[in-house]
């Protein structure tokens, strides 16, 4: 069909394993059809218009030091689970929502514990803008729903915690977060924490960051699992 489902916008180039009326293969989307090719020969199985694809939970890309690539995380009972969902469409508030209540159901009848991070904004996001109303609504309805797996510690949760690190010697860090933004120290562009202090994915100030962003986010959520006795 020309349905992108769930290949829609950044996930198209990804070929999904999946399972559809009871037959294991793979979805993947073109940009004009979508395809299922089966991974084993076999007999022809009739599929109905409102036959289910079951999408597989598999990485799409090795983790250094960690889990490789293809990874099917429902087989293995040790993974933690951290759900980071929905900033690449954040205006469908209520797709991304329904979309983790089912990714959460679907987890957590397996036994594996479970993280949800609170999206951050851009910075074209600050206090007041579309953009900023629909991310607080996001990570509130997301705390109430969840506030077992909410990455949150003390009351302060992912996000705040990067705001916290900002540099009150830094005018610019100070502007934003006087504007309900992240503090552009940590960040190496309009949203994303930084992955080193200079060069390649670093900071847009560096010489005013308290640290790499990326590492703040990380030792955060290490302190998450800590706190709740996982690790």
């Amino acid at each position: 069909p020309a349905v992108a489902g769930p290949c829609r916008s950044l996930a198209a180039p990804v070929n999904l394993k999946c399972r559809l009326a009871g037959v294991d293969g793979t979805f993947a989307w073109d940009g004009t059809s979508a395809t299922f090719t089966r991974l084993s020969s076999g007999d022809a199985v009739a599929v109905s218009v409102l036959t289910p694809l079951h999408v597989y939970p598999v990485t799409t890309a090795a983790v250094s030091g960690s889990i490789p690539i293809n990874t099917q995380y429902d087989l293995h009972d040790e993974c933690i689970n951290v759900f980071w969902i929905g900033r690449n469409n954040l205006k469908e508030t209520d797709l991304i929502f329904n979309n983790l209540v089912s990714m959460v159901e679907y987890v957590k009848p397996l036994g594996q514990e479970i993280a949800i991070c609170a999206d951050f904004n851009t910075s074209t996001e600050s206090t007041g803008t579309a953009g900023y109303q629909q991310m607080m609504e996001l990570n509130s309805r997301v705390k109430n729903k969840f506030p077992e797996f909410y990455c949150e510690i003390g009351g302060v949760d992912i996000r705040q915690n990067f705001i916290n690190h900002a540099n009150p010697a830094s005018a610019d860090d100070m502007d934003d977060v006087s504007k309900g933004l992240t503090p552009r120290s940590l960040r190496y562009d309009n949203l994303h924490p930084a992955q080193a202090l200079s060069g390649s994915g670093g900071s847009l100030a560096p010489d005013y960051a308290l640290g790499i962003g990326a590492n703040i986010n990380a030792q955060f959520t290490c302190d998450f699992f800590q706190s709740r006795g996982w690790i």
